[in-house]
């Protein structure tokens, strides 16, 4: 039992690493205890490292990415949807800006690691989200859907991107039962 859960958590850990690997290109990232080191390019292209999602090309992705705002909710304002550096990985979207580090979100991605049927889930604006924490944040997975969707989410940005982004999900990919062995 010990081994199983410490392969879990190694799972969690190395797809959390994958996944928190954004950042703009000539600034490093900041930890997840308060607001980012202000960034001179947090307005021009990001680059976002590719990772493994294998359905990030599924029409439900492209439906997603098609509804998703120009815009994110954080403390003291918003995030403007940021423009990704080529080549930008598909079925991945981010927002950013000075006081921040980025929010990447990746459609398609793999099944969670730590996705079991004991996780313990958080439903926000009716989505099922599976949440592994780093010390890079917070890596949110919606497992509720046809397709895995995870973001990125920066402590300091708050709860107001995972809201947002929520409802855009609500309304964009149907719902399904959460399956751990899919």
């Amino acid at each position: 039992m010990a081994l199983g859960l410490a392969v879990v958590l190694a799972g969690a850990v190395a797809v959390a690493g994958i996944l928190s690997g954004s950042t703009d290109s000539d600034q490093p990232a900041s930890g997840a205890s308060g607001p980012a080191t202000p960034r001179p390019n947090a307005s021009g292209p990001l680059t976002v490292t590719a990772t493994p999602a294998p359905q990030a090309g599924a029409e439900q992705c492209s439906a997603l990415l098609g509804a998703l705002p120009a815009e994110l909710p954080v403390p003291n304002g918003t995030l403007p949807r940021r423009q990704l550096a080529e080549p930008a990985p598909v079925g991945t979207a981010a927002w950013g800006g000075a006081e921040y580090d980025p929010v990447v979100l990746r459609c398609g991605v793999p099944r969670p690691a730590s996705l079991v049927q004991t996780s313990q889930l958080t439903v926000v604006n009716g989505v099922s989200w599976l949440s592994d924490y780093s010390p890079a944040g917070v890596l949110w997975t919606v497992v509720d859907r046809p397709v895995y969707v995870a973001v990125n989410l920066p402590e300091a940005s708050g709860t107001g991107p995972i809201q947002e982004l929520s409802s855009v999900v609500r309304r964009t990919l149907p719902e399904q039962p959460v399956d751990p062995n899919r």
